[in-house]
């Protein structure tokens, strides 16, 4: 996608497992460059959420979205981890801060207030304050 798509993000991280030469996938991140782009023309709202993955796979989607100025949902990013735990949360939302928001936006943040998202928005201090 990096090749096909310039200036895309895509993070992926993984770790060894007992056998030799293979990897347990952990977290993929992910952001066309064509929503980067747009998102310079969204409303300063950024709406983040996560669900779980069932079947074959089993982990959990996180996504960022913000709203246009028509008031429509904005999708921005999107990233599977193993678990929506504390450490995936706030490994997402420091990606979603340094690549996307960049340091010098201030953004409101709009979640659910799941432990776990509170818990990596505290963490990541980018964020700043209300």
């Amino acid at each position: 996608m990096a090749y096909t798509n310039p200036g895309s993000i895509i993070d992926i991280q993984s770790d060894k497992t007992n056998t030799q030469g293979t990897y347990e996938y952990k977290f993929a991140f992910r952001s066309i460059k064509a929503a980067i782009d747009g998102f310079n023309h969204c409303l300063l709202v950024v709406s983040i959420d996560g669900t779980h993955l069932y079947d074959k796979y089993n982990g959990h989607l996180l996504v960022a979205v913000a709203m246009n100025a028509n008031c429509e949902i904005y999708p921005l990013v999107f990233g599977v981890v193993d678990s929506g735990n504390a450490f995936s949360w706030t490994w997402f939302l420091q990606l979603l801060v340094t690549q996307i928001i960049g340091p010098h936006r201030n953004v409101c943040i709009i979640s659910d207030q799941h432990a776990a998202i509170d818990y990596a928005l505290q963490k990541v201090t980018k964020l700043g304050t209300p």
